[in-house]
């Protein structure tokens, strides 16, 4: 999960997807970020590039609620596309039930 904060989707520009796209780019899936909507706001807003470093050196504020519910969903939605006969994250096709 990436976290940003306040303010980083309007400076950033394509530079704020770059790990979403090197994980795309070796086939692995990114998934979610979290966008802190708590910064202070920037003391000068008509210099973007101002804005830019004063949110990149905030501390991000993390909201357990959000973040909780969005890794159980996350989590959800990967089991939901394991085959089941997948034997490394699935239940292999040929175990079997024990009632012990």
């Amino acid at each position: 999960m990436e976290m940003f904060p306040k303010g980083w989707l309007e400076l950033a520009g394509h530079g704020q997807f770059i790990y979403r796209n090197l994980a795309n780019w070796v086939g692995l899936h990114h998934e979610g970020y979290w966008r802190d909507p708590s910064t202070p706001p920037c003391p000068n807003p008509s210099d973007s590039k101002a804005c830019f470093h004063h949110y990149k050196d905030q501390r991000i504020g993390i909201n357990v609620t959000y973040i909780g519910d969005w890794l159980g969903d996350v989590i959800s939605d990967v089991k939901s596309t394991i085959p089941p006969s997948n034997p490394i994250l699935g239940r292999p096709s040929n175990a079997c039930e024990c009632n012990n």
